[in-house]
């Protein structure tokens, strides 16, 4: 179980902050790093530390559906500081209190986010091949990849239906597409520095 207690209006902002630009990727989940005076809020591509008291350590990944209704709750608080009690599948503010199995602790990544909000498509599809299956899971961009895996599938498609006409095959399209792919593997790689 991981608690603390924050200002009210210091949470407003965090989640403010880690909620910036993120509506083409609502499914980025939020960490919560808490330590013994501070709790850094990230997500893909942004952190917002804030000081805390009375902590009991600990990290947790909450969705970020789950994250938006607390922001909607703390609307109706009146006190100037409340306490959060989170522990796997369900989050606390004060008396406002919410399920969900997506809240898990213990589950949120020792670094701090490498990849930026807006990273394109084609930038996307190269990540597995850069930081690894494993690395892709800690910072909680599975949904992400996927996404954009669906993406390619269905572009490649749509590319062969629209280009047969010309002569073009399916297996041409995704070649280019491929070659697009590993390009960006590159230029990720430099970023990373691998």
């Amino acid at each position: 179980m991981i608690e603390f207690m924050i200002k009210t209006k210091d949470l407003k902002q965090a989640i403010k902050e880690i909620s910036a630009n993120r509506e083409s990727h609502p499914t980025d989940p939020a960490d919560i790093c808490v330590t013994s005076d501070t709790a850094t809020f990230r997500s893909v591509g942004t952190q917002a530390p804030i000081s805390v008291r009375n902590c009991k350590r600990g990290t947790m990944r909450i969705p970020f559906r789950v994250l938006e209704k607390a922001a909607a709750a703390l609307d109706t608080f009146k006190s100037e500081e409340i306490k959060i009690v989170c522990e796997t599948g369900a989050l606390k503010l004060d008396t406002w209190s919410i399920k969900n199995a997506g809240i898990q602790t213990g589950r949120a990544p020792k670094r701090e986010p490498t990849v930026p909000i807006d990273l394109p498509i084609i930038d996307t599809l190269a990540l597995p091949r850069v930081i690894g299956a494993r690395r892709i899971a800690e910072e909680g961009l599975d949904e992400r990849v996927s996404e954009a895996e669906g993406i390619y599938s269905r572009s490649i498609a749509e590319a062969a239906r629209a280009l047969e006409p010309l002569g073009f095959v399916e297996r041409e399209i995704r070649a280019f597409v491929d070659d697009r792919i590993l390009r960006a593997s590159g230029r990720l790689n430099r970023y990373f520095g691998h």
